[in-house]
């Protein structure tokens, strides 16, 4: 597919069909803190990112959308059938 489609498209092997839409790609899927060292946000296409690298590719803060994810999960958590456990 051509730059500019909307989708993230990967390189090497995987590339040909491991495409995502880019706001899949803008949600933060994880984060990584480690004592002593940076914290690191996991992309929705499973890309590592330090905050700063964050910002620069995405042009948003990680802290601000994880926090907003976070609070959608534990507003719909109680809900049946999403999230249950």
């Amino acid at each position: 597919m051509p730059e500019g489609d909307g989708l993230y498209h990967a390189s090497g092997d995987f590339g040909n069909f491991c495409s995502v839409p880019e706001n899949v790609r803008r949600i933060p899927a994880g984060r990584i803190r480690e004592v002593g060292n940076p914290v690191v946000w996991i992309s929705g296409n499973m890309e590592r990112f330090t905050t700063e690298g964050w910002k620069k590719e995405f042009g948003t803060d990680p802290e601000e959308l994880w926090n907003e994810v976070q609070n959608w999960i534990a507003t719909h958590r109680s809900r049946p059938g999403l999230y249950h456990r």
